[in-house]
């Protein structure tokens, strides 16, 4: 049986009119009427009667109607499924992160690609201006980073955890015995800077001068780092002093910079302390998929 001419004749059926089920159907009505007919000749049984009040089903023709029914919702079933199977065979979620937070999403990112195996995730480990420029320009579906007030505004968020920025300093620096450290105390110290240029254009020090935004914070740079273990390295030698984050993903005790033992640097908080908030972002005017939903909804039971 012709399914083009069964759709036709459920349209009829159910609009209980040529002409409706013509215009749903976007074909002529002399199109429907001989679909009806080739059912009539191929059934050999008539299936509706016609008359001045209006079109009468018979009773073959109400059989054929409920079995329309079933057959077209069925088909529409399969077709939608199939659809469905082969979108996803080639989705791919692309994530973009900061170097700090490599080792706790590498298992977390691990788990939820075996768990969902049809998703090709694509990580790219990135400074976090690169990542929301790759958001920008639709190069990422989903960045990790310290969300500042600027990035609040302009990205969708999705919040995870808070953690803090204190003030790395090797262990004999006088600074290294106190509780706290004032923001006046780390002006006045040499800096050593996780930037290729201007040292206040660092991520980590635009975290911090979004915690002070009533003052402006100038610093002393002795020295410019790229790389997390070279900048940790230079803390360690007493070059100067850094900056770090702190928080359940990260800390500088990671780096342990080639020493043995015991770390040769400390970490002091300020006061008042400098919070921040880490989280998801996506582009504000794109549609979130369902398996970037489902990727921020597993982070967050992660934690």
């Amino acid at each position: 049986m012709d399914f083009r001419k069964l759709s036709y004749y459920e349209a009829v059926c159910r609009l209980g009119s040529f002409t409706k089920a013509s215009k749903e159907l976007h074909v002529t009505q002399p199109s429907v009427t001989m679909a009806i007919q080739n059912l009539e000749e191929n059934l050999n049984t008539q299936l509706i009667k016609r008359d001045r009040d209006g079109l009468l089903l018979t009773p073959e023709g109400e059989v054929l109607y409920k079995k329309a029914q079933y057959i077209l919702n069925a088909l529409q079933e399969v077709t939608n499924e199939i659809h469905d199977l082969a979108t996803t065979k080639n989705i791919i979620l692309k994530i973009g992160y900061s170097i700090q937070m490599r080792s706790a999403l590498f298992s977390i990112v691990n788990k939820f690609r075996s768990m969902n195996t049809h998703i090709k995730i694509i990580s790219n480990e990135s400074s976090t201006p690169s990542i929301l420029r790759q958001i920008e320009d639709g190069m990422l579906d989903l960045g990790i980073v310290v969300l500042t007030k600027e990035i609040k505004k302009r990205w969708q968020t999705y919040p995870l955890f808070e953690g803090e920025v204190c003030v790395c300093v090797n262990k004999e620096n006088p600074l290294s015995n106190h509780e706290y450290i004032l923001l006046k105390e780390f002006e006045k110290q040499p800096l050593i800077s996780l930037s290729l240029n201007n040292p206040k254009d660092s991520f980590i020090f635009n975290v911090l001068q979004d915690a002070y935004e009533d003052c402006i914070i100038s610093i002393n740079p002795k020295f410019t780092a790229l790389q997390l273990e070279s900048y940790f390295e230079h803390i360690a030698n007493s070059d100067g002093i850094g900056l770090t984050y702190y928080d359940s993903w990260f800390n500088c005790n990671q780096y342990h910079v080639g020493f043995e033992g015991k770390l040769p640097y400390v970490m002091i908080p300020f006061n008042p302390a400098c919070t921040y908030t880490v989280g998801i972002i996506s582009h504000k005017n794109q549609k979130l998929s369902k398996d970037a939903k489902e990727f921020i909804q597993y982070v967050k039971k992660q934690l």
